[in-house]
């Protein structure tokens, strides 16, 4: 979400409430916190944890299904053009960690 603008050599982003514009200013990284589910059991969100997550650090890690509301949404299928575009950034090894933040855990009272 959000709005940006390809400028002289840059981006400019104007991002929603609950989002922060992306290291290199080309888009916005939803950073609300939500319920992560790692399963899907009969197409329904399963075995969700117990602790917040945002979208990027569920659904780039191994969460199947993400809920900011009461409403879970499917993650984005791995290898599909919307994963590439929520998950540009993360550092390969460290699911779930997002560049330049503290990893996010029960161990690093996330939960």
């Amino acid at each position: 979400g959000g709005e940006c603008t390809n400028t002289k050599g840059s981006y400019v982003c104007k991002c929603p409430h609950g989002s922060v514009s992306s290291l290199d200013g080309s888009r916005c990284i939803d950073q609300r916190l939500g319920s992560c589910f790692t399963a899907l059991v009969g197409g329904r969100c399963a075995e969700k944890r117990n602790w917040q997550l945002s979208k990027m650090q569920c659904c780039c890690d191994n969460g199947r299904c993400w809920a900011a509301s009461h409403t879970p949404e499917i993650c984005p299928v791995r290898g599909s053009d919307e994963y590439r575009r929520l998950c540009i950034g993360i550092v390969h090894g460290t699911p779930g960690h997002i560049p330049g933040s503290i990893p996010f855990g029960p161990e690093n009272g996330g939960g």
